[in-house]
């Protein structure tokens, strides 16, 4: 995998989707002089700004998913590239809810049994 030399400064993007829909964006960043984000040694999660293009990007990569029928999945982006699909362990739910004050379990379970 191609290292990107901005996750050392900026992180990088946690999307979350529920059936092809944007649920929420956060920042993922690595401990301080470190460029490899572990959320269990000093990793943090701040606010996400999603610039126009990401938004953009975002609505293709919804449809990717539709179209491939993954109904939940988070995906990891630096730089506008997409490092990372999780669609068997899509986490940091928990700690996202927190941070957004938003309560995002409850709308995956919604969606998901529609």
């Amino acid at each position: 995998q191609e290292y990107l030399p901005e996750v050392a400064e900026k992180g990088e993007t946690r999307l979350w989707f529920v059936d092809g829909e944007l649920l929420a964006a956060v920042r993922k960043v690595p401990a301080r002089g470190e460029f490899v984000i572990d959320m269990d040694r000093g990793g943090s999660l701040a606010r996400a700004e999603l610039s126009r293009a990401d938004r953009a990007a975002t609505r293709k990569i919804g449809a990717l998913l539709r179209r491939h029928r993954i109904r939940l999945a988070a995906v990891d982006w630096i730089a506008g590239k997409i490092t990372d699909f999780n669609v068997t362990s899509p986490v940091l739910i928990v700690p996202m809810e927190k941070l957004l004050q938003r309560d995002l379990a409850s709308r995956i379970v919604r969606r998901l049994l529609d």
